[in-house]
């Protein structure tokens, strides 16, 4: 591989790295919102906030898994096992 190639696979790691740690924020944080006592009686079921959550964790599990490809693309020098 040349250089241009690597530097697209490190940069595609990196998004997807953070692309996996912001949605795996955005599920915490739905679900620190579920298990928060709320009176005022919202419009939003708390089954949908169960299922975006695990939405948000799928897909940071899809995005992880992901850059962990790409990173062993980026280690072995374009030649995956």
């Amino acid at each position: 591989m040349d250089e241009k190639q690597i530097k697209t696979l490190k940069d595609k790691v990196e998004d997807y790295r953070r692309f996996a740690y912001i949605l795996l924020s955005l599920g915490i944080f739905l679900f620190i919102g579920i298990l928060i006592p709320n009176d005022s009686g919202t419009a939003i079921e708390p089954s949908h906030f169960i299922i975006a959550v695990f939405i948000m964790l799928g897909a940071s599990i899809f995005f992880h898994r992901k850059a962990t490809y790409y990173q062993k693309l980026v280690n072995n020098d374009g030649e995956i096992e």
